[in-house]
């Protein structure tokens, strides 16, 4: 071979290894790439970037995700049965050989920087703990003396932590499958629940408890109950569900059920279910060739995982999405093994199992799918303010919202708007991600500036991204020091709505008012207002019209001889 077509081929050989490299270093770096269209929103880095066993379960703060399981690896990283997640890398919980635990995670449950995890274990990172423990992001530390038996399930609420499992002691107080953790010592609930609990969900004083189990405290209930932590008192929803119950979710007022039953409060509902406080209802026709293991919202839409075949009438292959009127599929779904967690950020599903693919490529055992590309933007549709008394009463609206971490809010009183100096003053949570109208308000208390004989203020929002992006939005002008002395009605907003909104409202004189919702016959619906309130204070009502068809409505408030009315749309 001539000296030349040598060198020709060591060229090439080489360009081919770079090439390689280039490849194999972007692949473990970029987000998804295109394998086909119903798949595009798979994330393709977890071949490279996978876990080396079951992951069982799944929880995220923010974009943050953590799983747990029964594994050593993730990515590349040596790790004990839990690792972290922070959308470009894996890292364990904890440093050398003693990271993360020595047994198998069954839950996960995240309190700002804590993160408690559930199984069957004895040791994490090193630590002496009973199944139970806590990851304060530097160090691991026991919840007592833990519980004597598998915790499967774990919520939070506030300093309260509830412990679901199969375990009859917590702390050595008799405690039959469920417990309470208050920070310092351990409750029981009652007389707890008479088989494992396998989920938990807390919604303001009730504790909302899924499993196997046939009767909670002395009250029969099937798979399902609820514990009131005000009355320390167990309740049931109807007449339950036929089979267990693997996952729940709350949204809004309403209890979403999902696992392996057929029929919930005695009418068909395969795998899935909703309850509203007073009935059962279907989502549609469900799921079928499996069960339900895991769900999660992102917005109104409802995720759900799990070993089925079928959405309704849709393929879909272990999981799929409800958006309240229909279900579809994630491109092609999981396959390869069935998936046991899910957790969703504010714009991706995360599921975590036993399987090997998702969509188009391979995905050991962890799968990422992008639900809203790129985002949504901010977009800010309203921002007034009024003097209120002593205080200004800012209130604005956003149509859309995308990784939305809050809002500062800013006041100057300065003449000059280009030598204006901006003062913090509050701050609003926001929404995350979400495609519903959200209401935001905000008093800022004027008092001081009035009696300085301050006549004007402006306001301005700067909204923050989860990841710290800041957006300044336009300032408004409020005057001071003259209330109002009208009667006023606003338009509801927003309007059209579904199935909520905001009425708001000024009356001159304090006494009795009465608003209430008359549909197009004249016929009275809803009375949601019926007391005495002060004069010229911006009053705010809700109104949930979750009970009411489609179609155009009127809302009239009364005071004394006064009386005003506004026209409404409800679209379902």
């Amino acid at each position: 071979m001539k000296a030349s077509k040598v060198i020709l081929l060591l060229v090439l050989c080489l360009l081919m290894t770079m090439t390689y490299q280039q490849i194999h270093a972007q692949k473990l770096s970029r987000p998804a790439t295109l394998q086909s269209s119903e798949n595009e929103s798979w994330d393709d880095r977890f071949d490279q970037l996978g876990i080396s066993g079951t992951v069982l379960a799944a929880a995220a703060n923010g974009s943050v995700v953590y799983v747990a399981g029964s594994f050593t690896v993730a990515g590349a990283v040596s790790v004990n049965n839990i690792a972290k997640w922070d959308g470009a890398s894996w890292s364990a919980l904890g440093t050398g050989g003693s990271n993360g635990t020595n047994g198998l995670v069954n839950a996960i449950a995240i309190d700002g920087n804590n993160v408690y995890v559930g199984g069957s274990f004895s040791a994490a990172g090193g630590v002496s703990v009973n199944n139970i423990a806590k990851w304060d992001g530097t160090n691991w530390s026991a919840l007592g003396i833990g519980a004597n038996g598998d915790v499967r399930a774990i919520a939070v609420d506030g300093s309260d932590v509830y412990v679901g499992g199969f375990f009859s002691l917590a702390g050595g107080v008799s405690t039959s499958n469920i417990a309470r953790w208050d920070g310092s010592n351990w409750n029981a609930l009652g007389t707890g629940a008479n088989s494992t609990v396998r989920a938990l969900v807390v919604n303001n004083n009730l504790i909302y408890v899924g499993g196997d189990f046939t009767a909670a405290g002395a009250t029969s209930a099937n798979k399902i109950a609820a514990w009131n932590s005000d009355s320390t008192t167990w309740s049931v929803l109807g007449t339950g569900v036929n089979g267990d119950v693997n996952a729940l979710q709350i949204k809004d007022s309403d209890v979403f059920v999902g696992g392996v039953f057929t029929e919930a409060g005695g009418a068909s509902a395969k795998k899935v279910a909703k309850w509203n406080g007073s009935t059962w209802s279907p989502l549609g026709g469900g799921v079928s060739g499996g069960v339900i293991n895991a769900m999660g919202f992102i917005g109104n839409i409802l995720f759900v995982a799990g070993s089925f075949t079928t959405a309704d009438t849709t393929s879909a292959s272990e999981v799929a999405k409800w958006d309240g009127a229909k279900w579809d599929s994630l491109g092609s779904g999981i396959t390869g093994g069935h998936v046991f967690a899910l957790a969703t950020t504010f714009t991706d599903v995360c599921l975590g199992g036993a399987f090997t693919t998702a969509g188009d490529s391979a995905s050991q055992k962890f799968a990422i799918w992008n639900e809203i590309e790129g985002g949504v933007p901010i977009e800010l549709v309203a921002f007034a303010g009024k003097q209120v008394e002593g205080s200004v009463v800012l209130e604005w609206a956003t149509a859309s919202e995308s990784n939305n971490f809050g809002f500062e809010i800013e006041r100057t009183t300065a003449n000059n708007m280009q030598n204006a100096d901006w003062n913090k003053i509050g701050f609003v949570q926001g929404n995350g991600t979400t495609n519903e109208p959200r209401n935001y308000s905000y008093a800022d208390d004027v008092s001081g500036l009035l009696e300085s004989g301050v006549t004007t203020a402006r306001y301005r929002l700067r909204q923050r991204d989860t990841d710290g992006a800041v957006t300044v939005h336009n300032e408004i002008e409020v005057s001071l020091g003259q209330l109002p002395s009208s009667f006023q009605l606003a338009q509801n907003y927003p309007n059209p709505f579904n199935p909520q909104t905001t009425i708001t409202f000024t009356v001159p004189q304090g006494g009795l008012v009465t608003l209430e919702i008359y549909n197009m016959l004249g016929q009275k619906v809803a009375t949601l207002l019926h007391e005495r309130v002060a004069a010229n204070v911006a009053q705010r009502v809700e109104f949930n019209a979750q009970s009411l068809a489609s179609g155009t409505y009127y809302y009239t408030l009364k005071s004394g001889n006064l009386s005003l009315s506004k026209r409404m749309t409800l679209i379902r």
